[in-house]
């Protein structure tokens, strides 16, 4: 009887833990993705590892995937820094001079609280 009071002390605090962490992490995976469109770069500072410093670029983001259609930029920062893995920087910051290449960060964007980084990623821009 003792043994299982004990354990059963031992397992509330975790029980607890996990709650709230759930309720912490909920709001950012059920909140809707946007995607905004980012220029600039700053690929590497040694003291931190390897990152892209972006600027979002509100010109280049459709506003549509918005309430309203209005771009809610005071809601963002507006510079970000998105860390990469030191194998896959050099290919990142190539992508990045290339000409015709848009990038661009995807958010999670819950009602309540500061959008979250999900993805960073690049693609062609037409010609």
């Amino acid at each position: 009887m003792k043994k299982q009071i004990s354990m059963l002390l031992l397992t509330i605090p975790a029980i607890i833990l996990l709650g709230w962490l759930g309720m912490l992490h909920f709001p950012y995976v059920s909140a809707p993705k946007v995607t905004i469109a980012v220029s600039g770069y700053d690929p590497r500072d040694l003291l931190s590892g390897h990152y892209l410093n972006l600027r979002l670029n509100w010109d280049k983001t459709d506003c549509k995937q918005f309430a309203d259609n209005i771009c809610p930029k005071e809601r963002f920062k507006e510079n970000y820094r998105y860390y990469l893995p030191e194998d896959e920087a050099k290919a990142a910051e190539k992508e990045l001079f290339k000409q015709n290449t848009e990038a661009y960060l995807e958010f999670s964007l819950p009602t309540k609280g500061e959008p979250l980084i999900k993805n960073f990623y690049t693609k062609k821009s037409p010609s």
